[in-house]
């Protein structure tokens, strides 16, 4: 039988290098948070990974807003960093990928993306805080159905259903007999597995990280 959580909980939070007990494997338990308000059995509370979310969101907002409120032609130290982080985004991500002119406009979305991401892995290593947030499967999970939505919305409205049928299947006439074979496995690839993917590869190496450091 498995044990309880929130013994395991209990244990190791009585469990230090002082008791006596030795030292406490990590596992699972080590991702569960008691409540810092309201009550775990209700599915309503507030917790450490959920004030860290909301703590790196006001960090990422109120940094960007303290470099642009007042934007100099000559810009001082904390706009140069952050027209720096900016341009670094713009130029090395989008423009490679998606391109100049069509990429312009997904800036904003990336580079928030980008930052409340790096924000939110970078707790790991700040004292006090010492968990990344993105080691709870449900953060990279959202963070990838947003782009999921956005992708799927912007193929339709683009291609439109014949286009997008055939940008999700990878349509190419030049693969001959093995085109349905190629058209299945792009399909499940790209509206089954591909959100999945992306939550899972993010989640996973901050889970595997934070337990290697425990």
């Amino acid at each position: 039988m498995s044990a309880d959580p929130t013994q395991v909980l209990a244990f190791e939070t009585d469990c230090h290098i002082f008791s006596g007990c030795g030292f406490p494997a990590p596992g699972l338990h080590s991702f569960l948070f008691e409540p810092l308000w309201g009550n775990a059995d209700s599915n309503l509370y507030f917790n450490k990974t959920m004030l860290l979310a909301l703590l790196g969101s006001i960090v990422v907002v109120g940094f960007f807003w303290a470099a642009f409120r007042k934007p100099q032609v000559v810009p001082g130290k904390l706009q140069m960093v952050a027209e720096a982080g900016y341009d670094f985004i713009r130029r090395g991500v989008v423009y490679e990928t998606i391109g100049k002119k069509e990429g312009e406009k997904y800036v904003p979305l990336v580079v928030s993306l980008f930052f409340f991401i790096w924000m939110m892995n970078l707790w790991s290593i700040i004292p006090v805080a010492q968990f990344p947030v993105t080691a709870i499967i449900a953060y990279p999970a959202v963070l990838a159905v947003i782009v999921y939505v956005l992708w799927i919305s912007l193929t339709f409205k683009r291609h439109g259903f014949v286009g997008f049928f055939k940008n999700v299947t990878g349509y190419d006439k030049s693969l001959g007999a093995v085109l349905p074979l190629a058209m299945l496995i792009e399909f499940f690839s790209n509206l089954l597995v591909r959100p999945f993917t992306h939550a899972v590869r993010l989640f996973a190496n901050m889970f595997a990280g934070h337990t290697l450091l425990l």
